[in-house]
Parts: structure tokens; C-alpha cells; sequence
């Protein structure tokens, strides 16, 4: 009997001590050469095969010394290692016989710390995203500019100025991890894992681009979370790698399955509904292009099935498992697909369609048809088309162009609602380009560079269904219980998993409906629809693919009991079936290798079809209950007779709106941060932040608000009219003389040593006038408060607010900034002053704009 798994979980922090580049090998044309990469919040992050290949780097270099400079896996520590991350068999030839391993680690990305990130999308009073919070997401980077060297001339190369944007430093960013280990967490080999982990995040220095030029210095630590776990800190993990590598211990045997007693296939069924929510993107392999991995918009019942048999092996009475129930299809698992309206959502039927080059739809995407009932709009010339649909009008027996022209609605998710008919949506994806590092040259290799398309989390809910039959569930106590828990399970599932990828929590849903039932029988040849929810998997007569409409026309026949054939159409524009067909890869993990593909008929397609008999009632819930088909425990084969998405009109459907980022509101007082000790890493970096945010607020909006010819004579009483500029250049270049000091906030004296002696000249104050002079006196020499806040109040009249506060109170940061929004107004207004003075006569009513016009720039 093979040893019981325990679960090591453990915390990695990762503090960056200077500037940093995780990038997504794009930029932004025109203006960022390299954009950093950011996660769903549109906060900087570190992805987890970035995390796991610096990690993996820093082991093998600890591996390497340990073992006195040889190298494989073999033997010795590098075995250790090729336990913890796994076989790379593009690196190294599998041996004859075997297969990869994969490792025991597996490594979330690094995240900022959760206070700090909702205090970054706190939203305002009324739900409305805070602009305030934006100008603190944006003051997270900034764009660093860089050249390239000739190594012939040591000179700057022409034309290779480029940008490159950086995530500032200070940053804490944190990765939720967990080492699978099998048998005692005390014993020897268990230990040295244990050991080479944590010793390993010692030997970590930079990561990220540009790291051996300065960028992405961090230091890595490691706290485990267990009672006992097999290393406790840096010196424990040093303790062991100080003695000889432990022999790795033999595989586990596997342990025989028993058998499981089949239930009757006319027992009822017992349902419960599973709730999945994204934490990180989801790739639900699709297909390969080239180098990207496209994925489904849904999450397949053969990836939830081992969870659920897994949780159902917990609760059998005596012990065995429930193998064989699943290969019966006494146990089946649905396609998980998106929440809609609180309920799960079903794909589009293809007699769905839109009007082509229209507006008017629900979601602004143009009128829907169904083509089994409605027919589009027939006026206009007539005249040949390559493309598009047609009608036979009865009146003009011709075949006629519809007015707009209707295309198929290839995505979305459709669930029906007897007070609003219908709800359309569509699943975001993101997209984000990886690449595989050589180790001798440490670059990414020519072929190295790879993109998945994902799910984008925190969109949109999933909902699964797991139905027992009823005579397997007695054998089952309490399972609903043990699958749909109502603490969230964390799962991972789909591709890329080691790497960050496929992390949902699994929570029960709520009850769910009974199915449809009472059904009437179906008189003879009379027709009827049949849809279907879920791809189908069918066998034609001679044993392959059953991928034609006769495949699919004899297999509900076959399930009926009864002889069914297609409803023809009788006009050339009438609809009575759609079909489609898609292609299913899969891959076996333990092999390496993939299987042979699938040819399935497509969730949507429908067909309407008549009996040369009357078909009772209750073949057709048996239908509905057990499906057609293959594969029907891993969500294959739904179908539902007479939807009501098919038997009335597309009219009344209306769009839903997506779902957007969880509503967070913000508290007036005090600042999200300011309870944080003040030695805390993240108070320090929120605090970096938040000076850097004002810093950049203040320098922007002082110079959109000086750069207005308007502004500046009405609250500066500076003029240029009449070619006799008040106060001329000669004054404002003595002030600016004066203002030297002003690169200290507080260091005023000079200025206002200088602005005593210009109002006892006569002749000096004269040049700026009693308006003007007392403008620059409330400036540089304010007597209250009032005068103290009339920057801001001037910086207000933008109509953009400055940054929300993270860590230090409103009226302290704007105490702190004061002098700096002096300062950088009155040397923005000198040159836009000096501007308009050599502005030639008649042109001085094209200002830099009005603040309203400018208000787009501050805005970013």
C-alpha cells in the first residue's frame, strides 16, 4: 500500500530592493516600447513560471555546488531537485520505457499584498471608480528611458532611443505555494526536499528583464504553514544540505480498484450544483496554432470528474471506489458554463442569428433572428450574393436579399427566464506570451517564445452539475455534502497549472430545479426540436465518427424506441436543422503523448424531427435525463426537446451586461493604510507610491493649468496685452533667480526675501501691477489658511482630484506638497508666459486650452 500524500503549504515573499521588469514582450505603439505585465486588477505582478524557472534556476546552482560541480539527475542532489520541479523533456530524452515526471512543488504568482490591492480599487461614493485610486495604480510604474552603445565607436547608436516601463521598487509581493510529499514529513528524503526548497530562495538575486543590468534585485523568504513541518527556517535547511544526499525512495505501488455495482439504468437521479469562481486565468486547452494555445469559453466535465470521484471515494461505506459507477454512467459531471441570472447558462442554439452591419440588437451587435420561427426582413434590390442569407417570398417567386444580412452566432451562453426571455454573453479571454529560457546562454531560445489564451477571472462566474443516479447515492451517504462543500475548496484545473494557471474555488451552489417533467406524448408525425447543450460524441455503423445528420437522426431514434426521421425543408429560406462539427484534442499526462482526436457534434446544433408513431412522454424525459452518446459522465450528450429557446421569437431577447470588478467602496477616514506599523514593508512601499502619484498629480496639473492664457489673467493678472506684457520677463527672471532655493519645499525665505524687496521699489512693483502682487504674495507668503489652500482650490478648478491618500492624511499631503505646487505653477507659468509674448500679434487666442480641454491629459 503506497504511503498517504500530506500537503506542505507555505507562503513566499519576494521583495524587490530595486526597480523591476516582468514584461509581456509588447509595448505600446508610439509611446512604451515594453509594457511590464499586469494581472487582472491591472496591477503589476510576477507570473508563477517566472517565479518556478528563477526558483528552478537557484536550486540547480545549489545542486551544482553540492554535488562538487557534476551534473544530472541521476543521483545526488540534482535528483532532489528533478523531484521538486519535475522532468524538462525538451531538455533531456526521456528513458526508454518511462515517462516525465512531474514535480511535487507547485507555485502561484506573486501578488501585491491584498490590503494594498483593495486599497487600490477602493471605489467612490455612488460605485463610480475613484480617479484618485487610478493616479496610485499608475504611480506603481513609471517609463525609464534607455540607449544602445556601439561597441565599435562607444557611442550612442542613432535612432535607438527607446522606453521601457518599470515597476517602482520596495515592492512586497507575495506567492502561495505547496509541496506535495508522500509518506512522513520527517524522514530523510522528505526533509532534504524540504531543505533544497528553502535553502534555494538564499541563492535568488534578480529577476525579471534587465536584471543584470541593476533591475529586479529581490530577496526571497519562505514561511511553511504545517505542525510539523520537515525544515523550519533558512538554518534548519542549511543543517540538512550540510549532510550526504538521501537515495530517493521507490515509486508507490498502485492500489487495485474493486468493483462497483451498476444501478439501474431506470433509476431517478439525485443532482447538486457546483459554483466555480476564476482566482487566476484558466487555459481549457482548444487547440494549437503555431505557438499559441487557443481555449474554450467553458470548462469541461473531464476536468472536474477526478475531484468529484475523488470526494465520492471518501464517503463510499466499505471503502471502495467509485470507478466503476463512472464508467456505467451512473455518475456524471456537466460542462461547466457561465452564471446568468443566477442561473447556468446553456450555449447559443445555431439557429440563432444576427443581422449583419446592424446596431440594433440587444448587446449593439445587431437584431436576432431564429430561424426555425422568423424569417429576416425582405426588402431591397434583388441581385446575386457570394455570402449571406436568403428568402423565398411566396409573392415574387424569386430568391430576394434580405435587407441586412444575417450571420450565424458562432459564441455566448443563452439562459431562458419567462419575464426576460433570453440573456446573451460573452467570456473575456487574455492573452499572455511566455518564453523558455536556455541555461547556457540565459536568453530565451529562438523557438522558445509561446502564448495561452485564457478565461479572464473575476468576469464571470461558472456553474457545474453532478448527478448521482438514485441507486449509486444510497451507497453514497452525505455526498452531496462531500462534493459541493460549503467552505471553498481550491482546485486547479486545466493547462499550465505548476505555472500559475487554473486556480478556482469550488463552493456548493445553490439547489437546484427539477428537471423538465410531465411531458405530454408526442403525437405522430408531428414535428419536434431537438437541441443540443453540450457537444455529442456518437458512433456511426460502422464504428467511427458519427459526424453526420443520419449518425445523429438514428441515435435518437435508437434511444426513443421509435423510427424518427429529419424534417426537410419545403422553401429555399426555411431552417429545420443546424449542424455543426468540432474537433476534441486531449492529452494522456502519464504518456506524454496525445490521443486521437474527436469529431463531436457541436454544443448549439439542433435538428427538428417527426416519429412515425406517437413517442411518450416519458422517453422524452429519459432522453433528457440520460443524453445520447459517448462520454456522458464527463458532461457529453445533453439534449433538451422543445426549448423555449427555440420555439418563439428572438424579439423579446435582451442583453446582459458583463460582470464587471466587485463593487468596493471607499471610507472618508482614515487612509486604507494608515494603521499599517511603520517599519511594515508595504506601508513603506504604499507610502513610496502615494508620494509619487502626488508628485506626478502636481507637476501635470500645474502645467495644464498655467498653459491657459484665460487662467493665468484671471487669477495670476498676468497680461500680454497691447505688446506690453505686466509683469515683463525681466521680473520673471528675477523671481525665477530667487526660486532657486524652491527645489527644497521648505526653503522659501529667498523667494520671499526677494518679493519684500521688489514691493518697497516703486518702480519694480509697478512692472507687476497690485492684482499681480498680491497673486504671487498668496502664493510665496500666504496669511491664513485660506491663502494656503488657494493652489489647490486653483488645481481644482480642473476638475480632476488629486490621489486618494494610502497612508498619510488629505490635509497632511497637501500641507507636504504646497510648496511643490507653488513652485512648479509659477515655473510653468513663466514659460507659458514667455510664449505667448513671442506669440506673433493676432494669434493669442490659441491658447494650450481651457482646463476642460485639458482635463483628458491629466486624466492619463
Amino acid at each position: 500500500m503506497s504511503p498517504s500524500p500530506t500537503e506542505i503549504a507555505f507562503t513566499l515573499t519576494i521583495t524587490m530592493r530595486s526597480d523591476w521588469h516582468v514584461g509581456t514582450g509588447g509595448g505600446r505603439h508610439g509611446a512604451i516600447d515594453r509594457l511590464i505585465e499586469r494581472d487582472v486588477d491591472d496591477l503589476p505582478f510576477i507570473p508563477a513560471s517566472t517565479v518556478r524557472g528563477i526558483w528552478r534556476d537557484a536550486a540547480e546552482r545549489l545542486a551544482y555546488g553540492l554535488d562538487g560541480g557534476t551534473t544530472g539527475s541521476t543521483s545526488g542532489w540534482a535528483a532532489l531537485v528533478e523531484a521538486l520541479f519535475g522532468d524538462q523533456p525538451v531538455d533531456r530524452t526521456v528513458p526508454d520505457g518511462g515517462t516525465p515526471k512531474p514535480g511535487c512543488l507547485s507555485i502561484a504568482a506573486g501578488r501585491l499584498p491584498q490590503d494594498l490591492r483593495d486599497a487600490l480599487w477602493q471605489q467612490a461614493q455612488g460605485g463610480d471608480t475613484d480617479p484618485g485610486r487610478r493616479r496610485l495604480r499608475q504611480a506603481l510604474t513609471f517609463v525609464k528611458p534607455g540607449v544602445q552603445i556601439d561597441p565599435q565607436s562607444g557611442r550612442v547608436t542613432p535612432k535607438f532611443l527607446r522606453f521601457e516601463e518599470v515597476a517602482r521598487q520596495g515592492a512586497v509581493l507575495t506567492a502561495q505555494g505547496r509541496l506535495l510529499l508522500h509518506g512522513d514529513p520527517g524522514d530523510r528524503w522528505n526533509r532534504a526536499l524540504a531543505a533544497v526548497l528553502v535553502g534555494s530562495t538564499g541563492m535568488v538575486e534578480r529577476l525579471g528583464g534587465k536584471r543584470r543590468r541593476g533591475a529586479g534585485r529581490s530577496t526571497w523568504s519562505i514561511a511553511i504553514d504545517h505542525q510539523n513541518p520537515p525544515v523550519r527556517d533558512l538554518n534548519t535547511a542549511i543543517a540538512v544540505l550540510k549532510q550526504e544526499a538521501p537515495k530517493a525512495p521507490d515509486g508507490p505501488a498502485p492500489t487495485p480498484a474493486p468493483a462497483f455495482g451498476a444501478a439501474t439504468p431506470a433509476d431517478g437521479w439525485e443532482t447538486v450544483a457546483l459554483d466555480l469562481d476564476l482566482v487566476t486565468p484558466l487555459v481549457i486547452a482548444e487547440a494549437v496554432l503555431g505557438n499559441v494555445v487557443t481555449s474554450f469559453d467553458f470548462i469541461p466535465g473531464t476536468y472536474l470528474l477526478p475531484y468529484v470521484a475523488k470526494r465520492l471515494e471518501t464517503v463510499v461505506q466499505g471503502g471502495p471506489p467509485v470507478s466503476a459507477a463512472i464508467t456505467a454512467g451512473d455518475i456524471r459531471v456537466g460542462h461547466a458554463t457561465p452564471i446568468l441570472g443566477g442561473e447556468r447558462s446553456l450555449p447559443i442554439p445555431l439557429a440563432w442569428q444576427r443581422e449583419k452591419d446592424d446596431t440594433g440588437g440587444p448587446d449593439g451587435k445587431g437584431k436576432i433572428y431564429n430561424r426555425l420561427v422568423e424569417r429576416p426582413r425582405t426588402e431591397g434590390q434583388t441581385r446575386p450574393m457570394r455570402s449571406g442569407y436568403v428568402r423565398y417570398d411566396a409573392e415574387r417567386p424569386k430568391l430576394l436579399t434580405p435587407e441586412g444580412q444575417t450571420r450565424p452566432m458562432r459564441s455566448g451562453y443563452v439562459r431562458y427566464d419567462a419575464e426576460r426571455p433570453t440573456l446573451l454573453t460573452a467570456v473575456d479571454t487574455v492573452v499572455r506570451t511566455h518564453n523558455r529560457i536556455d541555461d547556457a546562454v540565459q536568453r530565451p531560445t529562438e523557438n522558445g517564445v509561446y502564448s495561452y489564451e485564457a478565461i479572464s477571472p473575476g468576469r464571470v462566474r461558472y456553474r457545474a452539475l453532478v448527478r448521482v443516479r438514485t441507486g449509486v447515492a444510497r451507497r453514497l451517504p452525505n455526498w452531496q455534502a462531500a462534493v459541493a462543500p460549503t467552505d471553498p475548496v481550491e482546485l486547479r484545473l486545466g493547462r499550465a497549472t505548476k505555472a500559475g494557471y487554473g486556480v478556482v474555488r469550488l463552493s456548493a451552489g445553490p439547489a437546484v430545479k427539477a428537471g423538465n417533467s410531465g411531458r405530454k406524448d408526442q403525437a405522430a408525425n408531428k414535428p419536434f426540436t431537438v437541441w443540443l447543450t453540450s457537444d455529442v460524441l456518437l458512433r456511426s455503423p460502422l464504428l467511427g465518427t458519427g459526424s453526420a445528420l443520419g449518425d445523429w437522426v438514428t441515435a435518437l431514434g435508437d434511444a426513443l424506441g421509435v423510427t424518427v426521421e429529419a424534417v426537410e425543408p419545403t422553401t429555399p429560406d426555411q431552417v429545420t436543422y443546424g449542424l455543426r462539427l468540432r474537433r476534441l484534442e486531449s492529452w494522456v499526462a502519464a504518456w506524454q503523448l496525445p490521443r486521437p482526436s474527436l469529431i463531436a457534434l457541436q454544443a448549439g446544433s439542433f435538428v427538428k424531427v417527426r416519429a412515425a408513431e406517437p413517442v411518450p412522454g416519458a422517453a422524452l424525459e429519459a432522453l433528457e435525463r440520460n443524453g445520447l452518446g459517448e462520454r456522458r459522465a464527463e458532461g457529453f450528450g445533453e439534449v433538451w426537446i422543445n426549448p423555449p429557446h427555440l420555439t418563439g421569437k428572438a424579439s423579446g431577447w435582451s442583453g446582459s451586461s458583463r460582470k464587471d470588478r466587485p463593487e468596493r467602496r471607499a471610507e472618508a477616514l482614515p487612509p486604507p493604510l494608515a494603521g499599517l506599523p511603520k517599519d511594515d514593508p508595504t506601508r513603506r512601499f504604499a507610502k513610496a507610491v502615494e508620494t509619487a502619484a502626488w508628485e506626478a498629480f502636481v507637476e501635470e496639473a500645474a502645467f495644464t493649468l498655467a498653459n491657459d492664457d484665460t487662467w493665468r489673467k484671471k487669477s495670476l493678472h498676468w497680461d500680454t496685452a497691447n505688446g506690453r506684457p505686466k509683469p515683463p520677463m525681466s521680473q520673471l527672471g528675477a523671481l525665477r533667480a530667487a526660486m532657486g532655493a524652491y527645489a527644497d519645499a521648505h526653503d522659501v525665505a529667498s523667494a520671499r526675501q526677494w518679493f519684500a524687496q521688489m514691493t518697497e521699489s516703486p518702480a519694480r512693483a509697478d512692472k507687476w501691477g497690485q492684482k499681480a502682487r498680491a497673486a504671487l504674495k498668496t502664493l510665496l507668503d500666504p496669511e491664513g489658511p485660506d491663502d494656503a489652500a488657494r493652489i489647490w482650490t486653483w488645481l481644482k478648478e480642473l476638475g480632476t482630484p488629486p490621489p486618494a491618500p494610502l497612508v498619510t492624511d488629505r490635509d497632511r499631503l497637501r500641507e507636504r506638497f504646497r510648496q511643490a505646487a507653488v513652485r512648479d505653477l509659477l515655473l510653468a507659468a513663466m514659460q507659458a508666459h514667455k510664449r505667448s509674448i513671442e506669440r506673433p500679434a493676432g494669434d493669442h487666442d490659441h491658447d494650450h486650452g481651457s482646463p476642460a480641454r485639458q482635463r483628458e491629459r491629466i486624466d492619463g
